[in-house]
């Protein structure tokens, strides 16, 4: 499986320089298993964040500024994820 390069959005960079294909990296074990548990506790608080329950008792200014960072970096990311396609249109090798 092919990724879009994150750090150059496919354009070519030192991140993405060894890569067979340019602006590209390829993916050679589960993806899953690249995420640890703290970025998946991350995903569950945006997501119980966007129903309006918070983690912390009272509303968004009672939560410690670390989650509100990874919450919106999240939320960013969704937002890119729906208007283009992050995983090109290349076939394995």
């Amino acid at each position: 499986m092919w990724l879009r390069c994150p750090a150059c959005a496919g354009e070519g960079c030192d991140s993405c320089k060894d890569s067979s294909k340019r602006g590209h990296l390829r993916i050679v074990s589960c993806p899953w298993k690249m995420i640890s548990g703290d970025i998946w506790q991350a995903f569950e608080a945006a997501r119980l964040a966007r129903h309006g329950s918070w983690p912390n008792a009272g509303g968004w200014l009672d939560q410690p500024r670390i989650l509100l960072d990874a919450i919106s970096s999240i939320r960013t990311n969704e937002a890119l994820f729906k208007t283009r396609s992050v995983f090109s249109e290349a076939e394995d090798d």
